[in-house]
């Protein structure tokens, strides 16, 4: 074997294959770790104040929200961000992104997410962003087949009309219940 016209080409494999995997387990690494920054983000954002939450750490993860992996670990903080913005800097900065977000094509997980903030997001979302994709966000998550994201959407539904009634068009909420039956 040592006089293989193939040993170069043997080595140049099997050192390409080292090189591939250490680049790969260097990515894996490196996605861990940024997986775990943004889990612990939330609890540590307090730490900033509004201005440097707004201006600087909002928009880098609002890029982390394009990626599919780590949207999940980023929308929590860009959910507590977004409930310290006034209601018009918050229809210009992230009326669009969760309008996309809110996309039936994003995972069940996104889609609890922002379930669980929909008092926060009828509270400062225009009418547009009301009707263009809450309604039809709260619509999909009513026919879903996933039984928690249909008890969850009728639970903040009500929690939202008994605590906000004004947050929420009654026609739209109608629209909603008339889903239901």
């Amino acid at each position: 074997l040592l006089t293989s016209p193939l040993l170069p080409l043997l080595l140049f494999v099997m050192i390409y294959d080292d090189y591939n995997f250490c680049a790969l387990g260097r990515s894996l690494i490196l996605q861990t770790c940024r997986v775990e920054f943004l889990k612990r983000l939330p609890q540590a954002l307090h730490l900033f104040d509004q201005k440097t939450a707004r201006y600087r750490l909002l928009p880098p993860l609002i890029v982390q929200l394009q990626d599919e992996s780590l949207a999940v670990f980023a929308l929590p903080t860009v959910l507590c961000i977004a409930a310290t913005l006034d209601n018009q800097d918050f229809e210009q900065t992230l009326s669009g992104v969760f309008t996309s977000m809110m996309d039936a094509s994003r995972p069940a997980a996104i889609t609890y997410v922002m379930l669980k903030n929909l008092d926060m997001l009828a509270r400062k979302g225009s009418a547009n962003f009301k009707r263009q994709a809450l309604m039809p966000m709260l619509l999909r998550c009513l026919d879903s087949r996933d039984s928690r994201l249909q008890q969850l959407a009728v639970k903040q539904i009500t929690e939202v009309c008994l605590n906000a009634p004004e947050c929420l068009c009654k026609a739209d909420v109608m629209l909603v219940y008339f889903s239901i039956i």
